[in-house]
C-alpha cells in the first residue's frame, strides 16, 4: 500500500476508534436492566467500526482507480495530440512536452527539461518571450509566432496557451501547431495579387473591374483614366452609362455582341471622353469572381490614330484609283524583280485589248515585241528607289497581234519592301506618222526650191 493509502487508512481507523467510543458513552447512559450484556455491546461496537473502516477503504480505493483512470487518459490525450504540447511553470520553464514536440523541434524531452520558453524563440522575438509568458498567465492567449527548431529552421506557428494549476503553483499548458503550409499558401496568394495589381495598374491598355450585378467600376488603372479624361472618384462606383461613355448605338452593339459570344474579344467599339472626343477602342471581357461576386475584367486598346490612318488610307486609295482610271494613258502597276503586272488601268485594258483581268496574269515582255530590250532598260542592276525612267519609243503588241510604237515614262519607288515602277504607256502611232508626213513634205519642199 502506497503512502498515501496508508495515511487514508490510518484516518479511517482513528475515526472507528472515536465512533466506538461514543457508542459506549452511550451504552453508559441506558438503565441497569438493560446492561445485563456488555459483552454484546461491545461487539456490536466492533463490528459497526470495522465496517465504518471498510467502507471508507473501499471509498478511497474507487477514488484512486477514477483518479489513475484520469491521469492514464491524460497521458494518452498529450501523448496522441497532433499538435505539440509543453507545460511550462510560471518562469518559462518547460516541465514538460509530448513525443509530438521531440520530432517538430528535433530536441529531446530531457533537453527541453533544461530549456526556458524563450530559447524556443526566433532570436528577433526572444526579448517579448516574458511577457507572452505574463499574458498567458492572466488570461490565456493566441498568437502568430516563430520558433527555432535544433537545426536553426524558423518555422511559423500559432500558439494557444492557457494558466493552469501546478501543486498548487501557477502554470501553462501550451498547444504549437505548425503553420509553415497556410503561410506560404498566404504568401503565394499575397504575390499572385500583388502581381495581378502589378499588371493591372501598370499596363499600357485601360483596364477596369466592373460588378455585373449593377455595372459599377470597382477599379480602374490610370491608362483608362487617362484614355478618358476622369479622375478616379469620378469612376469609381460609377457605371459607363452615368459616365456617358457609350453611344445608345454603341452601347446596344456592346450588349448585343456579350449575350451572342458570352464574352468579347478584340471587338472594336467607339466611346466618348469627358470632354465628348470620340475614342476608338479595341474592347475585351472576361468574367471572374470577386468576393463571392461576378465581376468582368476588361480591357479598352486605344486604336484612335489607327483608325484615323485606316480612314486616311482608304480615302487616299480611293483618291489614287480615281485617278488612276481617269487617266486617259494606259497605267501599269509593275513589279520590278519579275515584271509581273500587278494593275492595270481600263484605258490599257482596251488598248491592248485585253480584259482587266488578263492583264494581271501578264508580265511587262508579254506586252513587248522586243522584250529584251523591254528587261534592260527596266530591271538592271543600277535600278533604285525613285529612279526615273523615260523610253521614248518602243514596240508593244496587242492581243491580236499588232505592233505599235509606245512611249514610256514612268518611276520607280519601293513597296513593302520590294521595288515597283508605275509605267505610263502612251500610244505614238499617229504621232510618229504625222512627225513622217510632216518630214516627207518637208522633204518634197526642199526638192522643189533646189529646182
Amino acid at each position: 500500500m502506497g503512502f498515501p493509502a496508508l495515511t487514508m487508512a490510518l484516518m479511517g481507523y482513528r475515526q472507528a476508534l472515536t465512533l466506538s467510543s461514543a457508542l459506549s458513552m452511550e451504552v453508559a447512559k441506558i438503565p441497569p436492566a438493560t446492561t445485563e450484556l456488555p459483552g454484546l455491546a461491545v461487539s456490536i461496537l466492533g463490528l459497526l467500526a470495522i465496517i465504518f473502516l471498510e467502507h471508507l477503504l473501499v471509498q478511497h480505493h474507487d477514488e484512486h482507480e477514477a483518479l489513475r483512470e484520469s491521469e492514464a487518459r491524460y497521458h494518452q490525450l498529450f501523448d496522441v495530440s497532433p499538435d505539440a504540447l509543453f507545460i511550462l511553470d510560471a518562469s518559462g520553464n518547460f516541465l514538460d512536452c509530448n513525443p509530438v514536440a521531440e520530432k517538430h523541434y528535433g530536441y529531446s524531452r530531457q533537453e527541453f527539461m533544461q530549456m526556458k520558453v524563450r530559447d524556443l524563440a526566433a532570436p528577433d522575438l526572444r526579448d517579448q518571450a516574458a511577457e507572452r509568458v505574463k499574458r498567458a498567465l492572466d488570461s490565456g492567449m493566441t498568437f502568430e509566432w516563430r520558433h527555432l527548431c535544433k537545426d536553426g529552421t524558423q518555422i511559423p506557428v500559432e500558439i494557444g496557451a492557457a494558466p493552469i494549476s501546478l501543486a498548487g503553483q501557477q502554470g501553462i499548458l501550451a498547444s504549437v501547431r505548425s503553420i509553415s503550409e497556410r503561410v506560404q499558401a498566404d504568401e503565394k496568394l499575397r504575390r499572385s495579387e500583388e502581381l495581378f495589381s502589378n499588371a493591372f495598374h501598370t499596363s499600357p491598355a485601360g483596364k477596369t473591374i466592373t460588378r455585373i450585378k449593377d455595372g459599377k467600376f470597382i477599379d480602374a488603372n490610370e491608362a483608362f483614366l487617362q484614355m478618358f479624361e476622369f479622375s478616379r472618384d469620378e469612376v469609381i462606383g460609377h457605371t459607363s452609362t452615368e459616365l456617358n461613355m457609350w453611344t445608345p448605338e454603341e452601347r446596344k452593339k456592346l450588349i448585343a455582341e456579350q449575350i451572342r459570344s458570352g464574352g468579347l474579344q478584340n471587338f472594336e467599339l467607339e466611346a466618348r471622353a469627358k470632354s465628348g472626343q470620340i475614342v476608338n477602342i479595341l474592347f475585351s471581357s472576361k468574367s471572374l469572381e470577386f468576393l463571392g461576386e461576378t465581376h468582368h475584367i476588361t480591357t479598352m486598346i486605344d486604336i484612335t490614330e489607327r483608325v484615323q490612318a485606316e480612314k486616311g488610307l482608304r480615302e487616299s486609295e480611293a483618291l489614287y484609283h480615281e485617278l488612276f482610271e481617269a487617266e486617259s494613258d494606259s497605267i501599269f502597276l509593275i513589279e520590278n524583280a519579275t515584271g509581273r503586272i500587278h494593275e492595270a488601268n481600263s484605258a490599257a485594258a482596251a488598248l491592248y485589248g485585253y480584259a482587266s483581268d488578263e492583264l494581271l496574269t501578264l508580265r511587262d515582255v508579254d506586252l513587248a515585241a522586243e522584250p529584251e530590250t523591254i528587261r534592260k532598260s527596266t530591271n538592271g542592276p543600277t535600278v533604285t528607289d525613285g529612279q526615273a525612267v523615260y523610253l521614248p519609243v518602243r514596240y508593244h503588241r496587242k492581243k491580236d497581234g499588232t505592233v505599235f510604237p509606245v512611249e514610256i515614262t514612268g518611276r520607280v519607288f519601293n513597296r513593302h519592301g520590294n521595288l515597283f515602277r508605275v509605267a505610263a504607256i502612251r500610244d505614238i502611232t499617229e504621232r510618229l506618222q504625222a512627225e513622217k508626213l510632216l518630214l516627207e513634205s518637208e522633204e518634197r519642199l526642199r526638192l522643189s526650191t533646189e529646182l
